[in-house]
């Protein structure tokens, strides 16, 4: 049983201050600029960063490499505090992250904060099928409805 099926971390928030550096291990894998990597992943609500503190992240991971963190809302933080090996990913579409204007930026190290779209869970993606369904139904109802006209003249 993989750890993240324990946990629900998305609905959580982190908030590092009280101390002048503090260190985060990261448990995700970096699955890209996209929504699933917020799901079952150790994706986060939120991040804060206290005022002149530093925040260093390194891979919990033991058994897999490539890690990275997914976020909700990023509170508005210098970035030049945030040192990282390892890609973060933030919702660019909540009011609350208007701040980073949908950009990229290098944080110290080799690392990026990414913009990723809004995050959707699985239930609100349209599977193919569904889309065929509905669809096709719409053509029907429109050509029915030309027919009927066609007869009524």
């Amino acid at each position: 049983m993989h750890e993240f099926s324990l946990w629900e971390t998305r609905l959580a928030g982190l908030i590092f201050e009280g101390g002048e550096s503090h260190d985060f291990y990261l448990a995700g894998l970096d699955l890209g600029a996209n929504a699933f990597g917020f799901l079952d992943n150790f994706a986060w609500s939120s991040l804060a960063l206290g005022e002149g503190e530093e925040l260093h992240f390194f891979d919990g991971s033991l058994d897999t490499a490539g890690a990275a963190l997914y976020l909700g809302w990023l509170y508005p933080l210098d970035l030049d505090d945030v040192f990282s090996d390892f890609n973060i990913y933030y919702d660019s579409t909540l009011p609350g992250n208007s701040w980073l204007a949908e950009n990229r930026y290098q944080l110290n190290g080799i690392g990026w904060l990414i913009p990723t779209g809004a995050i959707r869970p699985p239930g609100d993606i349209p599977e193919p099928t569904t889309l065929l369904f509905f669809g096709s139904g719409l053509l029907g109802f429109f050509i029915v409805k030309k027919r009927i006209r066609a007869i009524r003249g």
